[in-house]
């Protein structure tokens, strides 16, 4: 009864994503649509836009490209703060072990399209309930 109890409540509460910051247009959909998923996957409702009415995330990310010895490497750095609409943030969110990064032998434009195939709710997943199980009552498997 209280794992239902506990379930009901975390379902009650809605979470926005806003827009992330530091990449072009075709990745903040991309980041805002996994963060969506990522949090679904623990069973919270979440979803893309900029009017909070529990919690927010703020997403920050920066996309490097460059040349490594297999051939061009895309990589995205991920952070976000999950907020109350009004307050202090609750939890800071590292995405650093997600394995947002992606290498082609030949071309940049793959490695990136590489890279957007990774992104989803499932990599984003175990980092979102290692940051929110100390402030809201995610069941986190190991």
């Amino acid at each position: 009864a209280l794992v239902a109890e506990q379930a009901r409540r975390l379902a009650a509460l809605r979470v926005v994503v806003a827009a992330p910051s530091g990449v072009e247009a075709p990745w903040t959909d991309r980041i805002g649509d996994a963060l969506v998923a990522g949090f679904a996957h623990h069973g919270l409702d979440a979803r893309r836009g900029a009017q909070c009415e529990d919690l927010v995330a703020h997403p920050e990310a920066g996309l490097t490209c460059d040349r490594s010895a297999l051939g061009p490497r895309c990589s995205l750095t991920l952070r976000a703060t999950l907020a109350p609409c009004e307050g202090a943030p609750l939890a800071t969110i590292e995405f650093a072990d997600a394995g947002l990064a992606a290498v082609d032998p030949r071309d940049e434009s793959k490695a990136r399209a590489a890279l957007a195939a990774r992104l989803d709710g499932p990599a984003l997943a175990p980092s979102l309930g290692r940051a929110l199980s100390p402030v809201l009552p995610l069941r986190v498997e190991p």
